[in-house]
C-alpha cells in the first residue's frame, strides 16, 4: 500500500505548475542512515513545491557527511528530515551534535520532523536547528 501511494505523490509531484515564491529559501529533503519512512518527507516535498518553494529530494538513508557537498553554494539553504526509527534514541544527541558541527560555519538552517524530536527538545543547540512534532506543524511556519 505505501508503495501505491509513493507512486501517487511522485506522479502528483510531476504535474506541479511553477509558480512564482518570493522566497530565496531551497529546501534539502532527506533521511537519515537506516531511516526508510519517506512518504511523510515525499508529501512534504509535494506540498512545498505546490507552494512554490524550491526543493532538492534526496530519499532515504543519507549519510550526515554528504551534506558537507551542500555547504560549496551561497543559496539559502534549510535541510529537512523526519525522524521515524532513526538515529535511535541512544545516538539521537550524538547525530544532532554532528548536525551542529555542519551547521556551524553557515548560515543555513536545519529542520528535524517526527516523533524522535521529542528526545532532543530541551536542548540547546548553537545553530539553526529547529524540531516540530509533524508535517502539519512544519506546513503552518513555511
Amino acid at each position: 500500500m505505501s508503495n501505491l501511494i509513493a507512486q501517487k505523490i511522485h506522479s502528483n509531484t510531476e504535474f506541479i505548475e511553477p509558480i512564482v515564491n518570493k522566497s530565496n529559501k531551497t529546501y534539502v529533503l532527506f533521511l537519515p542512515e537506516n531511516e526508510i519512512h519517506d512518504l511523510g518527507l515525499l508529501y512534504l516535498n509535494y506540498e512545498l513545491l505546490l507552494k512554490g518553494n524550491k526543493t532538492i529530494y534526496l530519499g532515504q538513508n543519507l549519510p550526515l557527511d554528504n551534506l558537507k557537498s551542500f555547504f560549496d553554494y551561497n543559496e539559502n539553504l534549510c535541510f529537512v528530515t523526519s525522524l521515524t526509527v532513526q538515529p535511535y534514541k541512544d545516538k539521537i544527541e550524538d547525530y544532532f551534535n554532528q548536525v551542529e558541527g555542519l551547521l556551524e560555519t553557515s548560515n543555513h538552517e536545519f529542520i528535524a520532523i517526527g516523533r524522535r524530536t521529542s528526545l532532543l527538545r530541551t536542548k540547546d543547540y548553537k545553530s539553526n536547528i529547529s524540531f516540530f512534532d509533524s508535517i502539519t506543524d512544519i506546513l503552518k511556519v513555511i
